[in-house]
């Protein structure tokens, strides 16, 4: 069961509550509301892969030896 804590702004489990986070304020997290957490992270997830792609290829042209210069 994955718990929403609200001080910290992490999910984690029972045993982390009781270990790391035993004076966080926390809700116990419905099904619905984990799927739409799962789906924002999935998301946000692919779109830092598209800003890393795009990087990368700004990178190698920014890399590529100026063949006018000659």
């Amino acid at each position: 069961m994955l718990t929403a804590l609200e001080a910290c702004n992490v999910m984690c489990c029972r045993d982390c509550i009781r270990e790391e986070h035993e004076t966080h304020i926390y809700k116990i997290l419905s099904g619905g509301l984990v799927e739409r957490q799962r789906r924002g992270l999935s998301e946000h997830a692919q779109q830092l892969r598209s800003l890393g792609a795009s990087l990368q290829d700004s990178t190698t042209t920014l890399n590529q030896p100026c063949l006018t210069a000659t």
